[in-house]
C-alpha cells in the first residue's frame, strides 16, 4: 500500500470503536500514523502496532475484504462439512485449479488426474 500524508483512509478500529474515514498525518519507511492520536499501522501489512485494527485504502476494499470472507467462509462450511463427492459436479481438473486459486496443495500421483 502507498500512502501519502493528508491521505484519507478506512479504518476498523477494534474494540468497539467502529470503522471510519481518518487522515494519514506521517509516512515513514516501515509504518504510517493516521487519527488524532497518531495510530500507527504496518505499511505491508496494514495491521495496527498496537491492537488488531486495520488499514485499508477505502470503505469498498474493506467492505470486499469482508464479503470475500463471508464468501470463503460459507464455501469452506460447505465443502468441509457438507459437500459429498458426485461424480458429475466438477472434474478433477477443476478441482486442482480451485485448489491452486485458494493456494491448497494437493499431491495428485501422475497419470491419476
Amino acid at each position: 500500500m502507498k500512502f501519502t500524508v493528508g491521505q484519507e483512509v478506512w479504518i476498523a478500529w477494534m474494540r468497539h470503536r467502529g470503522a471510519r474515514y481518518e487522515t494519514v498525518k506521517k509516512v515513514g519507511r516501515k509504518w504510517v500514523e493516521v487519527g488524532p492520536n497518531h495510530a500507527r499501522f504496518d505499511m505491508a501489512t496494514g495491521e495496527a502496532e498496537a491492537d488488531s485494527s486495520q488499514i485499508y485504502m477505502s470503505k469498498e476494499d474493506h467492505d470486499e475484504r469482508i464479503r470475500r470472507f463471508k464468501v470463503f467462509t460459507a464455501f469452506r462450511e460447505s465443502v468441509g462439512y457438507r459437500w459429498a463427492f458426485r461424480d458429475t459436479v466438477v472434474s478433477s481438473e477443476r478441482l486442482i485449479e480451485i485448489a491452486a486459486e485458494l493456494g491448497i496443495k494437493i499431491d495428485v500421483p501422475k497419470g491419476e488426474a
